[in-house]
C-alpha cells in the first residue's frame, strides 16, 4: 500500500501489508488473507484477517493504525478470533464492525477488538484477550 502525493506523483511512504486481497473487491472477497481500510481522524486503520496455519486455525484479526503523513504505525495489535470467515465490514466514526461468521467490533483508536454479537458467551480462550 502507498501513500501518494497527488499532485507530483511522488510516493510518500509505503506501507507492506501481511495479506493480498482487499475486502470486497475481487474474486477472493471473503475469509482469511483479506484486508481493508478505516480512516479515522488523520490516521488510517489497516484491518486484515490473517492465518498462522497455512490457511487454517488459529486466525486473527490484525490492527495497524497509520500516520497517514509518515506512516508510522502509532497503533498494532493482533488478536485471536474464532473462525477466518470474513463476509463484511461497517464503520462509525470511532468502531469499524467484524463480520467473522459472528460480530466483532475494533476501536478506531486503540486497535482492541471484541466479541459483540451472538451474545451467548464467547469461547473462554477469548473472553480475556
Amino acid at each position: 500500500m502507498w501513500a501518494v502525493d497527488i499532485p507530483s506523483g511522488e510516493i510518500l511512504w509505503q506501507h507492506e501489508l501481511q495479506t493480498t486481497d482487499l475486502m470486497g473487491w475481487g474474486s477472493n472477497d471473503s475469509g482469511v488473507g483479506t484486508w481493508t481500510l478505516a480512516p479515522t481522524g488523520g490516521r488510517l486503520a489497516v484491518i486484515q484477517v490473517i492465518s498462522e496455519g497455512a490457511g487454517s486455525d488459529p486466525y486473527y484479526v490484525v490492527v495497524e493504525i497509520l500516520n497517514t503523513q509518515d506512516g508510522v504505525i502509532t497503533v498494532e495489535t493482533k488478536t485471536l478470533v474464532d473462525d477466518g470467515h470474513w463476509m463484511g465490514i461497517a464503520s462509525t466514526k470511532y468502531r469499524a464492525y467484524l463480520s467473522i461468521r459472528n460480530l466483532y467490533s475494533v476501536s478506531l483508536e486503540t486497535g482492541e477488538v471484541a466479541w459483540e454479537w451472538p451474545l451467548s458467551a464467547p469461547p473462554p480462550d477469548l473472553i480475556d484477550q
